[in-house]
């Protein structure tokens, strides 16, 4: 049986349960954020932001959540093209060729849906349904790197409003 407890900060959690035992007795040890929203802030899946919980309450409780993150179902529409990908589906390719990742960025920023903040490419509220921006660090870079989902290759088949 599920239910829902309030932290101090007032965020809401669906606790889930998960049980752990030893040689005496089973403990209690699941939660997880199905009503408290911190995902959607930092543009983060929910199957991602599951399994981070899942990892914190291992660590928390010594226990290995491996073969509970296999339970996690599936994204929907997973975020895996890089405007690179995008600009070779799209026909926008360089003088040899090449598919043209700046072109591909372009259109996007023209749609809407992504901006440039810096030197780097982020998601608008718009952009966060066709895409999903990914932390990672590099030779001593970090930023973010845009997956698209293949349902934005539709809104490139619409006229742009201008």
């Amino acid at each position: 049986m599920n239910a829902t407890i309030e932290d101090y900060n007032g965020h809401c959690y669906t606790v889930v349960p998960c049980y752990v035992s030893d040689s005496s007795r089973i403990h209690y040890c699941g939660a997880y954020a199905k009503d408290f929203k911190t995902w959607r802030v930092f543009a983060v899946k929910h199957g991602m932001a599951l399994a981070s919980a899942m990892e914190m309450v291992g660590e928390s409780y010594g226990i290995d959540t491996a073969p509970l993150k296999r339970l996690i179902p599936a994204e929907e529409n997973p975020g895996y093209l890089n405007a690179t990908m995008l600009a070779g589906k799209l026909g926008l390719l360089s003088k040899t060729g090449n598919p043209k990742a700046s072109d591909a960025n372009a259109k996007l920023a023209e749609l809407g849906l992504q901006k440039k903040e810096g030197k780097e490419w982020r998601l608008t509220d718009k952009g966060r349904e066709y895409g999903e921006e990914k932390p990672f660090t590099r030779n001593g870079h970090s930023g973010y790197n845009i997956g698209w989902n293949e349902k934005v290759l539709v809104l490139f088949e619409q006229p742009v409003k201008v």
